[in-house]
């Protein structure tokens, strides 16, 4: 969800160096020839809406341990962006909050965030598993992550031993509301569907001075906002590519939203 401030498309930084550094962050990858979850691998989707570039896809997967084993995606164009993160050097659980303003009304609620998220008080940061690994993918797929930066959001809900996720995503930095796929999801729900988690993404941002840095595994003020007006969920996920924040739903009072009043103290303990 936007940001306080646009982020900036940064430059491809796949080269020889990077490519040299096959099983980046020292995640497993899976077998070829393995289906499914065994191999991390996505379906061919429904695509369930259209509004311009932005598309909303539907994933309809047999659910089992493997959609969050710690595999992922055999996707060539996925191991490249992991290979040129760690090439540059910025594979970090924590990474930097770019500020791009001053303005400390704006800033002081997206820290107490990343404080909650990546302090482990009310979030895991954890590597990427293969669901979450695999929506990114899916993503970097359409629209390369490393020269054009774009923000998806994923629900995923669980009926019998089926797993189906709406799947929201563009060309530009930020879908449109029409792919969210909460309406969606809504009705789903209503037809006997448990909703299990929100998925959204932050992508590659640069420093002042030009250092990559990736995006903050934490909801900035307007994602939480977002996920509170969504009835029903286990848990929120924030994912970079490389690692992915879970936030259980009881947890999600303590963060702050868009709009949200100044509190008298921090609830960062």
């Amino acid at each position: 969800m936007p940001a306080p401030a646009p982020r900036r498309p940064v430059a491809c930084l796949v080269g020889a160096a990077a490519i040299a550094l096959a099983g980046a962050c020292g995640a497993s990858t899976s077998a070829p020839g393995a289906p499914g979850a065994a191999r991390c691998e996505l379906p061919a989707p429904v695509v369930v809406a259209r509004d311009g570039a932005a598309v909303l896809e539907r994933f309809d997967l047999a659910d089992g341990p493997g959609w969050y084993a710690d595999v992922l995606p055999a996707a060539p164009a996925y191991a490249a962006y992991r290979r040129a993160i760690v090439a540059a050097g910025v594979d970090r659980p924590d990474p930097a909050q770019i500020e791009t303003s001053t303005d400390e009304a704006v800033w002081a609620p997206e820290r107490v965030n990343r404080a909650l998220a990546l302090g482990g008080s009310a979030g895991v940061v954890r590597p990427a598993r293969c669901l979450d690994a695999a929506l990114f993918a899916r993503q970097h797929t359409r629209h390369d992550q490393l020269t054009h930066p774009t923000e998806f959001i994923a629900v995923a809900l669980r009926r019998g031993d089926t797993l189906r996720v709406y799947f929201g995503g563009s060309d530009t930095l930020f879908p449109p509301p029409s792919v969210y796929g909460l309406d969606q999801a809504a009705r789903d729900r209503a037809d006997g569907w448990a909703q299990v988690f929100l998925l959204h993404n932050h992508t590659l941002q640069h420093t002042p001075d030009g250092q990559l840095v990736l995006g903050v595994p934490a909801p900035s003020t307007n994602d939480v906002h977002l996920f509170r007006g969504v009835d029903g969920f286990a848990a929120a996920w924030v994912t970079n590519g490389l690692y992915t924040v879970e936030i259980a739903a009881h947890h999600l009072p303590r963060y702050r939203g868009a709009g949200d009043p100044a509190p008298a103290s921090s609830p960062v303990p």
